[in-house]
């Protein structure tokens, strides 16, 4: 739970459980989408090259960012893209976890991110 232009906090926990590590760059994208409403903020993560998570390697980002104070109120749910930063607006291009489809958690094809089954209120 969080208010409108307050600073808000996120860890986000990856493994690499394959035999390489990302040959191209990605970084990791945030989305809270609007659960009633449909409306999206994004925000990309600086200083997540997934390159540097060879196989069997870990990453965890701890990071704040900004609730923005135009937001509407309510529930969003949070979804995360490993997105390609040469070209950030073609989902085709963005790396899918291996995790599989489970309750709230799935992949979404068409956007190119894996919900995460969390949500945010923001009062």
């Amino acid at each position: 739970r969080t208010a409108r232009g307050c600073e808000a906090s996120l860890a986000i926990s990856l493994q690499n459980t394959g035999w390489a590590k990302a040959l191209n760059s990605r970084k990791i994208k945030l989305t809270l989408t609007h659960v009633e409403t449909g409306k999206k903020v994004e925000r990309v993560l600086q200083h997540t090259d997934l390159r540097n998570v060879g196989a069997g390697k870990s990453l965890s980002v701890r990071t704040g960012f900004s609730i923005p104070e135009d937001i509407d109120p309510g529930k969003y749910s949070v979804s995360v893209s490993l997105i390609d930063p040469l070209i950030p607006g073609d989902a085709r291009y963005n790396a899918r976890p291996g995790n599989a489809d489970f309750r709230n958690q799935k992949w979404d094809a068409n956007a190119g991110s894996f919900s995460t089954g969390s949500v945010i209120e923001v009062e």
